[in-house]
C-alpha cells in the first residue's frame, strides 16, 4: 500500500491511498456493506461504482454467516460480492463489544456465543487476520477490545493491554502467512483504544507506532460517550499520529463529526449512518434544517425535490411528496431512494473537502459548515446547549 499527502491546510489533510492499482483520493467515507452489500442498493449500481473506491465489509458477520469456505469456493470476498474495487474490513471488536453479555476476554482471544445459530465461538487475533486473508480483502483490521462507555480507568487500561499484545500477535501472524494470500495484496492496521483516557491513548499510539502496521485506526469512539468527549480525544491524539500512514476513525459518521475530525487531521471514516437513517425517513440536507424526515405527513404534498441543487438521482427525478408517500406506505423504493441521496451527500461533502484542503480554503469552509450544525436549534435540543459550548471551545480554542 502506498499513501502520500498531497496537501495541509492547517492539520486537514488530502492524500492519495493506492493498493491493487486503485487510487483512493482523502479525506474518504466509505459506504457500509456489513454482510456484503450495501441495505437497498446493489454494490454494481452504476452510483455506486461511480461514486465510491472503497467499501467497508465486516469479516466478524462474513465468517459467522455465510462462513469463509462458502466465500472461497467463489475466490475472494470481490468475487463473492461483485465488487471490483477496494474493501476495508472490520475484524469483529466492535461486533462483539456490541453483543454486550456472554463475551469473555482473555489474552488469547475471546469467546462469545453468535448471534446467526447460538453457538459458542472463540475468536484470537490471529484467526481475525487469517479470515481477512482468506477473504482476500484489501485493508484488514486487526482484532481489538472496544471499552465499555462509561468507562472506568483500570477497565480501559486492562482492554488496552490486551489490545497492544493482540496488536504484537495480529502484525507478527500477518507477516508470516501474507506471502500465501495470492489472491491480492493486503494492508493491516491497528486499532488505537485507551478509552476517554488521554494519557492510555497517548500511550496506545506510542505501542502501535513501533508496529509497522500500513495505517491505524481510532476505535472505541461513538460507543456512548458525550460528543465533547469525542472531540477531545481526536483533537489530543491527531497531533500525535504518524504523519506517513492513513488516519482512520472507525464508525464516526455525522456530517458534523466528520468535518470536525478532518480539522483534527484524520483521513478516513465509514458509518451506517446514511443507509440506516435513510430507512426510518431521514435525508440530509445543506441548510439550517441539517436533515428533514420524509416519514412526516408535512411533506405529503411538496413538490420540491429533497435538496434544490443536488444532483442526486433522486432530486433529479423524484418530488419529496413522493419519496414521503413511499416511506409512508412502507415501499421499499423510499428507503433506497433516501439511500441514494444520503451517500451522495456524503460523497459531496468529502470531494469539498478535499476541494477546500487544496486550495487552502478549509478553515473557512469548516467554520461555515460547523457552525451551521452548532447553531441550529434542532441540533442543540438534541445535545443540549452546554455541550455544544463544550463542543465550540474544543473546537476552535
Amino acid at each position: 500500500m502506498k499513501f502520500e499527502v498531497v496537501d495541509y491546510d492547517g492539520s486537514a489533510r488530502s492524500g492519495k491511498l493506492n493498493l491493487n492499482t486503485i487510487e483512493v483520493l482523502t479525506p474518504v467515507f466509505m459506504p457500509v456493506a456489513t454482510r456484503g452489500t450495501l441495505k437497498g442498493i446493489p454494490l454494481k449500481d452504476s452510483f455506486v461504482e461511480e461514486n465510491f473506491n472503497l467499501i467497508l465489509c465486516n469479516s466478524w458477520h462474513l465468517t459467522l454467516k455465510p462462513g469463509v469456505e462458502v466465500i472461497k469456493r467463489l475466490g475472494t470476498l470481490h468475487e463473492f460480492i461483485g465488487w471490483e474495487k477496494l474493501i476495508l474490513t472490520d475484524s469483529g471488536g466492535f461486533q462483539v463489544f456490541s453483543l454486550g453479555k456472554n463475551v469473555t476476554y482473555s489474552k488469547d482471544g475471546v469467546s462469545f456465543i453468535s448471534p446467526y445459530d447460538s453457538q459458542p465461538v472463540f475468536l484470537s487475533p490471529e484467526q481475525a487476520v487469517r479470515n481477512q486473508l482468506d477473504l482476500g480483502v484489501d485493508v484488514a483490521m486487526m482484532l481489538d477490545v472496544c471499552t465499555t462507555e462509561p468507562s472506568n480507568y483500570e477497565r480501559a487500561k486492562i482492554d488496552l493491554q490486551i489490545t497492544r499484545d493482540w496488536a504484537i500477535r495480529s502484525f507478527s501472524f500477518y507477516q508470516k502467512t501474507f506471502a500465501q494470500n495470492c489472491n491480492r495484496q493486503t494492508a493491516l492496521f491497528g486499532i488505537i483504544q485507551g478509552g476517554i483516557f488521554m494519557d492510555l491513548r497517548e500511550q496506545a499510539i506510542e505501542d502501535l507506532s513501533n508496529i509497522p502496521f500500513h495505517g491505524l485506526a481510532v476505535g472505541g469512539l461513538s460507543v456512548g460517550e458525550k460528543k465533547s468527549n469525542t472531540y477531545k480525544v481526536l483533537k489530543s491524539i491527531g497531533k500525535l499520529m504518524p504523519n506517513d500512514k492513513p488516519r482512520y476513525v472507525m464508525g464516526l459518521g455525522l456530517p458534523l463529526d466528520l468535518v470536525s475530525a478532518v480539522l483534527f487531521g484524520f483521513d478516513m471514516f465509514d458509518c451506517v449512518l446514511p443507509t440506516r437513517s435513510a430507512r426510518f425517513g431521514r435525508a440530509y440536507v445543506n441548510s439550517e434544517e441539517l436533515w428533514i424526515n420524509l416519514k412526516s405527513g408535512t411533506f405529503h404534498r411538496d413538490e420540491q425535490p429533497i435538496e434544490t441543487n443536488c444532483d442526486c438521482y433522486t432530486c433529479k427525478n423524484y418530488s419529496r411528496a413522493y419519496v414521503s408517500h413511499l416511506l409512508r406506505v412502507d415501499e421499499m423504493v423510499g428507503g433506497i431512494l433516501l439511500t441514494i441521496h444520503n451517500l451522495h451527500y456524503y460523497k459531496e461533502l468529502m470531494k469539498n473537502l478535499n476541494f477546500a484542503i487544496k486550495g487552502k480554503y478549509f478553515k473557512d469552509f469548516a467554520v461555515s459548515y460547523i457552525n451551521s450544525w452548532l447553531q441550529s436549534p434542532k441540533f442543540v435540543s438534541i445535545v443540549g446547549e452546554e455541550e455544544v459550548r463544550k463542543i465550540e471551545e474544543l473546537l476552535w480554542s
